[in-house]
């Protein structure tokens, strides 16, 4: 399989992940969804506008475009708001990913850092780390819903997601 299809097999993962454990912070109570936790971040919102935030900003760097509005910086919405934006940020990202090519994929792109420091990376590298960022993450909101109650937590592993994607594709015939 080339380059291409395994970082669009990445993004198009990434959605549904996202979507998965998305669809169990929609049935959280606000008071869950906010309460204070000793993680990476202070609270379910705040790991949830963390992953928005490095898709976001690394779909900015990929379109050769400086990211301004990070989300954790002005986004005051609703618990529901925050998780379809991040889902739109996603299929954005993966959008993105389907238009690209082999060689489009190799390409060094320069930004900045968010210390203001100049940065350059391959797209290839860039989406990889991006993608692999949101799972890291991801598997901290597995834990954070654990402990704010919640009993049936979806499986969010890349072979589900294959298996549902081959079963589909059989029935589509």
């Amino acid at each position: 399989m080339a380059l291409n299809k395994y970082i669009r097999l990445y993004t198009s993962y990434n959605v549904w992940a996202n979507k998965q454990l998305g669809e169990v912070a929609i049935g959280l109570e606000d008071f869950d969804f906010d309460a204070e936790v000793n993680s990476s971040f202070k609270s379910i919102r705040k790991t949830f506008l963390h992953i928005w935030d490095a898709e976001y900003i690394w779909l900015s760097r990929i379109q050769e475009l400086q990211p301004k509005n990070i989300p954790s910086k002005f986004f005051m919405g609703s618990k529901d708001g925050l998780i379809k934006q991040l889902l739109d940020t996603s299929a954005a990202f993966d959008e993105m990913a389907a238009c690209l090519n082999i060689l489009s994929l190799e390409r060094m792109i320069e930004y900045k850092l968010l210390n203001g420091e100049n940065g350059r990376s391959k797209i290839y590298e860039s989406v990889m780390h991006c993608m692999n960022h949101s799972t890291y993450h991801r598997g901290q909101l597995v834990t954070l819903f654990r402990q704010a109650g919640i009993k049936t937590i979806p499986s969010t592993d890349m072979i589900q997601f294959t298996r549902m994607e081959q079963k589909n594709k059989m029935t589509h015939y």
